[in-house]
């Protein structure tokens, strides 16, 4: 086909575009028809892609639901031929997670928890087509950024799907593939902050997860993969404070989650891994008082998660050397210890630790 054809068609897609996002929505939908006219015309299906997705989203401002919901299977339709015949072509990815994207924007807003849930089953054969086809190329192609951006980008959306199809049972497979991307795109991609933000959020939504379910097998499992990865970017990158952030974090949330799970043998693993680093970085910069502090605060929550539990012993233990941390610091007084080290008072072998 001509090259006339293409440059009118994407003049065309391109006007509709911006008629989307000037509020022209009417005024796209009828360039759209041209659109797809000339895709068909011209035998090209990424276009006639663009084409379903771009009507999808005029629809959508319209608030033509159903209609929009349409468009963006249609767009599915064709995204899932091109992307299992191609699948290292990265707009065929872009089509890929965008159709699953836009449908679960469409089902959310028509705000019916019976057809999110008819539609997944509707799409669940070739999710777990993509699935399996993404794995082989990221095996295949190990490093190459973009196919694992794409790909994380995918998963969320699917993640997503499932959660809103009331779906939960696939949420620690799920968590787990993106946690190991995660951790091979940090290796490609060093320093992205919006990456290790989205991997504390993950964080801490699984840990919701898991304490609803009662689920500490997978929780261990996967906190400790995010451990790993943390733990090998500091080799490389020592003084890197964002992941010691992260990894100080990760002690947290999931010290927390174990100890309200009841698991207190994990729990006191965890913070004393946590107290471990922090000694570890006190012996690299001495005298560092946010890290005193820090290991403070953990003493601290150790003994109070200790002594609710009738640990009251070990809990007057991890208490008393929390104390010490708080009486070496500078500008010390003993309000803010007394504050600081706050406990119910009825054992009498805890108490004796509090008293300054």
């Amino acid at each position: 086909m001509s090259k006339q054809f293409i440059d009118t068609l994407n003049r065309v897609i391109e006007n509709a575009l911006l008629q989307i996002n000037t509020g022209k929505a009417k005024e796209a939908l009828k360039n759209l028809e041209k659109a797809e006219k000339l895709s068909i015309k011209t035998k090209r299906p990424d276009y006639l892609c663009t084409t379903f997705m771009l009507r999808g989203r005029a629809l959508l401002a319209e608030q033509r639901n159903e209609e929009a919901l349409e468009e963006f299977q249609r767009m599915m339709g064709l995204a899932v031929s091109l992307f299992l015949d191609a699948p290292g072509n990265s707009v065929h990815q872009y089509y890929i997670y965008n159709s699953f994207g836009f449908t679960i924007k469409a089902l959310s807003e028509i705000d019916s928890v019976s057809k999110m849930e008819e539609y997944f089953y509707r799409n669940k054969k070739d999710l777990d087509k993509i699935l399996v086809t993404y794995e082989k190329l990221i095996a295949r192609v190990p490093d190459n950024p973009e196919y694992i951006q794409n790909y994380l980008k995918f998963l969320e959306n699917i993640r997503t799907y499932h959660l809103r199809a009331q779906k939960l049972e696939n949420e620690p497979k799920l968590v787990e593939r993106i946690v190991q991307n995660h951790g091979k795109l940090f290796e490609l991609v060093p320093g992205n902050l919006e990456l290790f933000n989205n991997l504390q959020v993950l964080t801490e939504q699984f840990k919701d997860y898991c304490l609803l379910f009662r689920n500490f097998e997978d929780a261990n499992r996967i906190f400790g993969q995010i451990e790993e990865i943390y733990k090998r970017i500091l080799v490389k990158e020592p003084g890197n404070m964002i992941v010691f952030s992260h990894l100080l974090s990760l002690y947290e949330v999931s010290g927390d989650l174990y100890a309200k799970l009841g698991y207190l043998e994990k729990t006191e693993e965890t913070y004393l891994r946590a107290l471990n680093f922090l000694n570890e970085k006190l012996q690299a910069q001495p005298g560092n008082i946010s890290y005193f502090r820090k290991q403070s605060e953990f003493y601290q929550t150790l003994s109070r998660t200790l002594y609710e539990n009738e640990e009251t012993e070990k809990a007057a233990q991890y208490a008393k050397k929390a104390l010490e941390i708080l009486k070496e610091l500078p500008g010390k007084n003993r309000r803010t210890c007394s504050i600081s080290m706050r406990f119910p008072t009825t054992s009498p072998s805890l108490g004796t630790f509090l008293e300054i």
